[in-house]
């Protein structure tokens, strides 16, 4: 699945700010905060896979935890899934069966009903806030650099669809080594057109 990102950090928008510092501007650092634990962030997703979770910083100072808090692109697909779908935070599907060496195959899919993580008017306006004039879809850029610098830095692209889309909501996250901003955001892109 991937590291874990931090949403502040070396993060940046378009805009030339992160993503974190945009909604900390907007909400405020503890609304930041109970964002991330409402759109299910430091929760495990509900599949028969080793996952990792999100992590929050471990600190009083709710500014500091909203930038450093470490997110996985899964904890991150989860939300733009939620912001498509009108707040429904859908299960994710990733892998159907498993067949281990010398085993027989096991399913490892099962379909709860989504949960609601947003109300449909704040998934909305995320989507609106987010979205390009052009199309009726939305997207966030970023990049994280690795707090050590053993790591190689990575890019991501988070998507999705927005109210108006003819067909299911459709949510992307691509990852992609390197500090990559526009070829990530390209495909990412491409993808979504």
């Amino acid at each position: 699945e991937g590291a874990a990102s931090s949403p502040g950090g070396a993060a940046r928008a378009a805009g030339g700010t992160s993503p974190a510092e945009t909604l900390s501007r907007m909400l405020g650092s503890q609304a930041v905060l109970d964002l991330y634990q409402t759109a299910g962030f430091y929760t495990a997703a509900d599949i028969y896979l080793p996952v990792l979770v999100g992590t929050p910083l471990d600190t009083k100072d709710p500014t500091a935890a909203a930038f450093a808090a470490h997110l996985t692109p899964l904890n991150l697909a989860l939300a733009a899934a939620a912001i498509s779908a009108g707040g429904e935070r859908p299960q994710p599907l990733l892998v159907l069966d498993l067949r281990a060496q010398g085993a027989s195959w096991q399913a490892l899919y099962h379909s709860p009903d989504p949960q609601t993580v947003f109300e449909a008017h704040a998934a909305q306006d995320a989507a609106r806030i987010l979205a390009d004039p052009l199309l009726l879809t939305w997207h966030a850029l970023g990049s994280a650099d690795p707090e050590n610098g053993s790591e190689t830095p990575y890019t991501w692209f988070l998507g999705g669809t927005r109210t108006g889309w003819q067909g299911s909501p459709l949510a992307l996250v691509l990852v992609i080594e390197g500090a990559q901003a526009e070829l990530v955001q390209e495909i990412g892109e491409q993808v979504l057109d």
